[in-house]
């Protein structure tokens, strides 16, 4: 009986191994009798357990091996329970595989190359990013909607305007300033869900709707040179580097200290004899002086007399004042002034009675703002930090990169 036995146990071990020697081209089923697939495990309760190893970096296979030899095939999965390594090869645990030359974090898992949607860690900014490989650009899209593509050419392109009350760019905290664009070839700011400031092909547009704003404000805070706040240029014939307009009351352009021209300082109006072909142009009267004139006519009274009334804020701005008569009607060669300005009159002598006397009177500037700064009466004046540059080089046969107000163009 028992060499019986003995003759089974070794034909079942025969068996075993004839089958373990044989390749089984069949589907392998755990826990199922109907495998789907080449292997189908099938639990309610329990989860599929890679291999658990503790990698090196991901450039190193060890320590996984093939059992056959050579090297460990791509698509060889494992669990890696090491942090080991360094930047950009360095592991941390998470799911990888094998993709035939180095090992790759599943998405999601820590120190994968796959981005997950809630945030990664082990990333390389070297190697590490968000796009493409090939000559495709990179889409960005909202409810399934294009918003904005980075182009192949690495150029931001967004798919909507935006407006100003939802400007394209702006800030979570602030979402009605920012960005937009105005239309075709424009592009405009915006504060407060109104249009501020414009830019298209005439040029640079603010806007403001404050009481006391301003449409567009310059300012230059160097404290020293001949920066300036605004800096307007034009290259055409007909053209103006600045001009303003007060569609209200015809302040278009105000000073808020000294104005100064390096040219002619004129009065241009249309011709009136010619005005849609010509200019007409007056000149302003240069001086070493800050100087206001005022100017009338008046009648002789029986005495042969004539008192003049000048405004009555005249004492208030002026001083040493100068006078000019010329007799009108009749010859009257012992003209004089009598009394010379006070209280805003002064008196003329030695006329003829009932004749008349055309009279101009010269005077000193000297308002509050001459009395605080009284060197503005200077008419000598250094240079200091601008010595070497000119304000029109050109009149003095030097290059145009030696005046005061010279810009590099071609550094726009």
């Amino acid at each position: 009986m028992e060499t019986k036995n003995l003759l089974k146990v070794r034909l079942s071990l025969l068996l075993i191994a004839l089958l373990c020697t044989v390749t089984i081209n069949a589907q392998v089923g755990i826990n199922t009798s109907t495998p789907q697939g080449a292997l189908d495990i099938s639990s309610s309760t329990n989860g599929f357990v890679p291999p658990r190893v503790a990698l090196t970096a991901t450039t190193t296979e060890a320590p996984v091996v093939n059992p056959q030899g050579g090297s460990i095939p791509a698509g060889t999965v494992v669990w890696n329970t090491a942090t080991a390594g360094s930047s950009p090869t360095n592991v941390v645990p998470g799911l990888y595989y094998w993709n035939g030359s180095s090992w790759i974090g599943f998405a999601g898992a820590p120190g994968g190359l796959d981005w997950s949607i809630t945030g990664n860690a082990g990333t390389n900014t070297t190697s590490n990013f968000i796009g493409t490989t090939d000559a495709n650009g990179l889409m960005l899209r909202t409810n399934n909607t294009n918003r904005f593509e980075i182009t192949n050419g690495g150029i931001l392109e967004s798919y909507t305007d935006g407006s100003a009350a939802s400007p394209l760019y702006s800030w979570n905290s602030d979402q009605d300033t920012g960005m937009y664009r105005a239309g075709a070839d424009q592009v405009a700011i915006t504060t407060g869900g109104s249009m501020r400031l414009r830019a298209d092909a005439n040029g640079v547009y603010g806007v403001t709707a404050a009481a006391a704003g301003y449409g567009l404000q310059g300012e230059n805070t160097s404290g020293s040179g001949a920066g300036s706040g605004v800096y307007g240029v034009s290259n055409t014939p007909s053209g103006y580097g600045v001009i303003g307009h007060n569609s209200a009351n015809n302040n278009a352009v105000h000073a808020n200290g000294d104005l100064s021209a390096s040219g002619t300082k004129t009065f241009k109006i249309d011709h009136p004899e010619d005005p849609e072909n010509k200019y007409l142009k007056h000149f302003s009267i240069e001086s070493d002086e800050v100087l206001n004139v005022y100017r009338g006519i008046e009648t002789f009274n029986t005495n042969g007399k004539a008192i003049v009334s000048l405004p009555s804020y005249y004492d208030a701005i002026n001083k040493n004042a100068s006078y000019q008569l010329t007799p009108v009607g009749a010859a009257m060669p012992n003209l004089y002034i009598e009394s010379e300005v006070a209280e805003g009159i002064f008196v003329i002598a030695g006329g003829v009675p009932g004749k008349k006397v055309s009279w101009q009177l010269t005077a000193e500037r000297n308002d509050p703002y001459l009395k605080h700064y009284p060197q503005e009466r200077e008419v000598e004046v250094d240079k200091a930090d601008n010595r070497g540059k000119y304000l029109m080089p050109e009149l003095f046969n030097q290059p145009k990169e030696k005046g005061i107000f010279f810009k590099n163009d071609s550094k726009k």
